[in-house]
């Protein structure tokens, strides 16, 4: 079978793109000519380079395939318009659907987010919790959603969403600036830390791409895809803490500060390099992000393999590698 991967040298769409290549899949990736294609050249998988916004590239990527994988988009980065982030999030999701639907592809799997949840205020959340987006990034990932719904209802657009959580692991590098301040003793937490955070491993968000490509009769759904359980955010820190072999880190007890000047914490956060590696910044410090996954279980016979432990485990010797070089 032959499949193609759009953002196929970020974090998940590498692991994917590892998974389907060991497993005999005839593999295509679709890239931005900047990126760096060394691992996608040692798999020896097919890369065609440019951009989603290009219709006519995206209908010649697509074409011969069976099933897409559409994980590239413009992610929450200080500095990005809103313009950008909808041409690349919004417009390139309706240029891949329509290249879906004139190549007959089997079926199409969208990342999305459950950033389209906001910042939640009333744990836990499932695949019926309204959307409430509160950043251009999950605005645009929300958009580009009903985008596909509207494909799949109104042309016939074999599609699954998938909405990720926090993913950890090997090559995760948006943990990277966390890592750093703990391991230097920098970090100090806002707030108790005993709010909950949930998180996924890469290893297990490949399983559950598998799980929505495979399954049948399953168009049109959407499905939440994480570990069995959430962890406090500072027991996550604590975890990260314990693998960098440093003493667990110390949170302010208080959340007053950030709250009256949250902006200036965030600068503050940024300035000592700690990059809080979520699209809304009180989300990680202060928000219970709590997920049931019921439905991934039931219907796609989902479950979770990589246990937390595990997952900081493997994002920390990723890390601590990345540093020697």
């Amino acid at each position: 079978m032959k499949v193609l991967v759009t953002g196929a040298t970020g974090l998940v769409g590498s692991h994917l793109t590892e998974f389907l290549v060991k497993k005999g899949y005839d593999v295509r990736c679709l890239i931005q000519p900047s990126s760096d294609q060394s691992l996608l050249e040692n798999w020896g998988v097919e890369i065609r380079q440019g951009d989603i916004r290009e219709a006519e590239i995206l209908e010649k990527a697509v074409k011969g395939c069976q099933k897409v994988y559409h994980l590239a988009a413009k992610v929450a980065h200080p500095g990005i318009s809103y313009q950008t982030y909808y041409e690349v999030n919004v417009g390139g999701t309706i240029n891949v659907t329509q290249a879906c639907l004139k190549n007959d592809v089997e079926r199409l799997i969208y990342g999305s987010t459950t950033g389209v949840y906001g910042t939640i205020s009333n744990p836990p959340v499932n695949e019926k919790t309204p959307a409430n987006p509160d950043s251009p990034y999950r605005q645009t990932k929300w958009i580009a959603e009903q985008s596909i719904i509207d494909a799949y209802r109104q042309e016939g657009l074999p599609v699954v969403t998938v909405r990720l959580t926090s993913v950890t692991g090997a090559r995760a590098s948006h943990w990277s600036g966390l890592l750093r301040a703990i391991s230097k003793g920098n970090f100090r937490g806002v707030g108790t830390g005993e709010n909950h955070h949930h998180t996924v491993d890469v290893n297990d968000v490949v399983q559950g791409l598998l799980c929505c490509a495979n399954t049948p009769n399953i168009e049109g759904e959407c499905y939440l895809i994480a570990h069995d359980h959430p962890i406090q955010f500072k027991a996550l820190c604590n975890l990260m803490a314990e693998e960098l072999g440093v003493n667990p880190i110390e949170m302010t007890n208080s959340i007053v500060p950030f709250k009256l000047f949250g902006d200036t914490a965030h600068f503050l956060y940024r300035s000592f390099g700690i990059k809080i590696p979520h699209g809304n910044r009180y989300d990680l410090f202060l928000s219970n992000k709590i997920l049931d996954i019921s439905k991934a279980k039931k219907e796609l016979g989902y479950s979770p393999k990589v246990s937390i432990k595990e997952s900081i485990h493997y994002l920390v010797n990723w890390y601590q590698k990345q540093e020697q070089t």
